[in-house]
Parts: structure tokens; sequence; C-alpha cells
């Protein structure tokens, strides 16, 4: 097999093989697909759509589809399908949840696990809250680190990686790692954590945009995360030149599918009755995270926070609003009794004018 054909899917084969699966990588009906064969000689077949065939750059599938079989005495169980009217339909091309799902399945099947990798003594050269402290004074756009810890595995932000390589694959292989977020002042945020058993690396993957879910993304080539060096200059040159361009683009595309409509800004409440703004327009985003919003990195919701009393968050909310309102904005207003329309103000420029 050519090395190249085979690294096509080293996202999936490579975990499976780490489980004792013979990985082979073969043409199907319209495209590449993976065989891998388990030691009872039943396999799985791991594909992107054939019939019809998808469209989609070579290694990164829309969908996904995984099932198991068996020849002597024939068997098959579809074990995940993210195609188009499929059960796993909201995860699109996403690496992470057919893992899961193929992990699952071999589990049940009694399939030793992945051994675990032995210890790396060495740490990092800095904690990973100091490395993306400096990567955001480096990098252009007023980036910011989340303040909040976390640990990947357990990180629910891990949800809203925006990527269908290996990578995030790679960064949930190690429960215990912290993690950090980087938002930018025009609300784009990249997921920050150390390599695991990459001595002097880091892990730079993009999220979704705030306010999408990967129903908004479908169809959309997603940026891929990268390795970068723990020297923080390095590592601002490598995100700018490999990795910030192409999450602009794709992020600039998602937001104006999930845009609630034509220079609208809705606003509602979430499960703990803070305050979240809905935009598809990064002129909003930028608006609200100049006085003092944020992008909760588990939901991607635009939130103003809630440091303070809460007549002072309704305050700065009020007021941004009605700074958008004098820049065309229409702000719509959710609340358990009704929907309240603030259309946009006319410009002081045109106050007084005569007809």
């Amino acid at each position: 097999m050519r090395p190249d054909v085979q690294d096509l899917y080293g996202g999936v084969t490579g975990p499976l093989t780490a489980r004792g699966l013979t990985c082979t990588v073969e043409y199907g009906l319209s495209d590449w697909i993976v065989h891998a064969e388990l030691p009872d000689h039943s396999y799985l077949i791991i594909s992107p759509p054939q019939e019809p065939p998808g469209h989609h750059p070579a290694g990164r599938p829309d969908a996904w589809t995984a099932s198991w079989n068996r020849d002597t005495p024939p068997a098959h169980r579809l074990l995940y399908d993210s195609t188009p009217g499929g059960l796993d339909e909201a995860q699109h091309g996403r690496l992470l949840p057919l893992l899961h799902a193929l992990d699952t399945h071999l589990d049940r099947l009694h399939v030793p696990p992945r051994p675990c990798a032995p210890p790396h003594h060495s740490q990092h050269p800095m904690p990973v809250s100091d490395f993306t402290r400096d990567l955001a004074r480096h990098l252009p756009g007023g980036w910011q680190p989340d303040p909040t810890p976390a640990l990947t595995g357990t990180d629910a932000a891990g949800a809203r990686i925006w990527d269908s390589g290996p990578l995030p694959y790679t960064a949930f292989e190690t429960a215990a790692t912290p993690r950090s977020i980087l938002t930018s002042g025009h609300g784009l945020q990249l997921y920050v954590m150390p390599r695991p058993h990459r001595h002097g690396q880091y892990l730079v993957l993009p999220m979704l945009p705030p306010g999408t879910g990967h129903r908004h993304v479908q169809g959309i080539t997603a940026p891929r995360g990268i390795a970068v060096p723990a020297d923080p200059a390095r590592a601002t040159a490598a995100v700018r030149r490999r990795l910030l361009d192409d999450h602009r683009a794709a992020s600039l595309a998602a937001l104006g599918r999930s845009s609630p409509g034509r220079l609208q800004i809705h606003v509602d409440t979430d499960a703990r009755q803070r305050p979240r703004i809905r935009t598809g327009h990064v002129n909003v985003l930028r608006e609200l995270l100049d006085h003092g919003a944020r992008i909760d990195p588990v939901t991607g919701d635009c939130h103003v926070p809630d440091t303070g009393s809460p007549g002072q968050a309704q305050r700065r909310l009020a007021i941004s609003l009605h700074r958008l309102r004098r820049r065309g904005y229409h702000v719509i207003v959710h609340t358990p009794i009704g929907t309240i329309s603030r259309p946009p103000l006319p410009h002081p420029h045109l106050r007084g004018r005569r007809r």
C-alpha cells in the first residue's frame, strides 16, 4: 500500500492499530475506505459516503459510516452513520464521535484497550496558561486567554473543536491535560493544550465560531489544527502562517449561515438566566467584546459577564445594544412573556434634517 494512501485516514487507522486491529486503506465504490480486521477475523468497514459519493478534499470527508461485519456466519451491524438522514447526522465529518463509537463497540467485543503510553517524565517548558498568555500577546487581533481552567477528556468545550483531522483525537487520549482557550477581538476561539507525549510542543486547535453548531459548518472545509513549538514567537509565526487565515475565512461562512436575519441581533436568556446574544455579524461581536462581553467556551454563546451586580451587567448590555441600534442593527429581545422588537435608531447626524 502506498504510504500516501495509507496516511489518508491516519486519524482512524492509528487508534485502531493501537488496539490490535490490522488496517488497510482500499478503494471502494467511489472513495477510499478503511478495512480493519479484528483478531476473530470479523472486520470493520469505515468510509465516507460511497453511493452517492461525497465531494470533499482527499482524506477529509463530510460524513462517515462504520459497520461491523462477519463472513461466517454472516453478520452485519451498522455502528455509526453521520450521512444525511443517519442517526449521527449532526456530527458530519467529525472524527472524535466516530472513534468513540468504534471504541464502544470494540469494548463490547472485549478487544484489548490501547496500551497506556509510558509516563513522560519531562515537563513542558511552561504551564499552558503561561504559554497562551504569551501567545495572545504576540498574535494580531486582540486575543485574550479564558480565565477558567479545565482538563481535557472531561472538558465540554472540546465538543466545539472544529477539526476533522487526527490531532483532536490525540489531544483527548490524555484525560488529565490542562487546556486553555484564546478568544480574539472578533470572537474566534482557539483550543490550546500541551501535546501529549511530545515534550516542548503544544496543540492549537480551531473552535467553532460563536453562536454556530456543527450543522452550520456542513460542507465548509474545516481549518486544521496544528502542533507548534513551545517558543511563543515561533508558535505565533506558525499559527499566523498555517491556521489564522483559514480559520477566519471558514468562520465567516459559518457565521453567515447562522445569522438569525439581516442586521439582526437576538437576545434571550440561557439555562442560568444570563443574557445571551445571538448574531452572525463580526462587527456586533467586536462591539460586545470590546465592552466586556465574553464567548462561553462550552456553548459558544456571547454573554455579558456576570461579574458585579445583575444591574451593572444589564446596563452594560443596554449601552452596547443602543450603540448597535445607532449603527443600523435591529435588536429583538425574547422574554418569557413575549418578544420585544427594537428597530434601528436614526443616525445622530440625520436628526432634525428637513426633508
